[in-house]
């Protein structure tokens, strides 16, 4: 009776088998790594995508800044964030001193007199008196700014009469934090930030 359950169970068995096909666990691995590879391609696809929005605004003495998103937020505001690597040796602050819209001036120090008396630069300090996004670095830091204008803002863009952002360029003025009546360390000017 044994040999007639043993031969009935591997005849079910290789019954299974053929129709359901049969498997082991070397088979699966073996299934999974397309998937995996796909997916990986995909992530490193992703994160060249997320660099190539990226726009250097200056990579200079030291002091490399970028433009990491600029993009409509569900408010139909556009956010520009950026990031400041200090790899000087001097305490530092960075402040948008202008920014345009389509070639329009939407914002600007000068609008709120944050310029310094005897050079006319633009002046870090008075930028943050005036509320203007300012940020500081120390040596050796990496600081993230997000949002870092309202000028981008669907109320002002509206004032200003511009109904689609095609084009954003930025003015960058950077100064010695410890020394803010000393001339400005760079000036940048008129950087294009890519509209997606």
């Amino acid at each position: 009776m044994k040999k007639k359950t043993l031969c009935l169970l591997l005849s079910l068995a290789l019954a299974a088998c053929t129709l359901y096909g049969c498997k082991s666990s070397s088979d699966d691995n073996k299934t999974q790594e397309p998937t995996d590879a796909v997916g990986s391609a995909q992530e490193e696809e992703q994160e060249t995508e997320a660099a190539a929005k990226e726009t250097v605004i200056c990579d200079q003495d030291g002091i490399k800044i970028t433009a990491t998103r600029l993009e409509k937020n569900e408010k139909s505001d556009w956010a520009l964030d950026l990031k400041v690597e200090n790899h000087s040796d001097k305490n530092i602050s960075v402040g948008v001193s202008e920014i345009k819209a389509n070639d329009v001036v939407v914002d600007s120090c000068e609008f709120v007199g944050a310029l310094h008396p005897v050079t006319g630069e633009p002046h870090l300090e008075m930028m943050k008196m005036a509320g203007m996004t300012v940020i500081d670095a120390a040596p050796g830091s990496t600081e993230v700014a997000e949002d870092v204008t309202y000028a981008l803002g669907a109320d002002v863009l509206k004032e200003k009469n511009i109904s689609e952002l095609e084009k954003v360029t930025v003015s960058l003025a950077v100064s010695d934090a410890d020394n803010p009546e000393a001339p400005l360390l760079l000036h940048i000017e008129g950087v294009e930030i890519p509209v997606e």
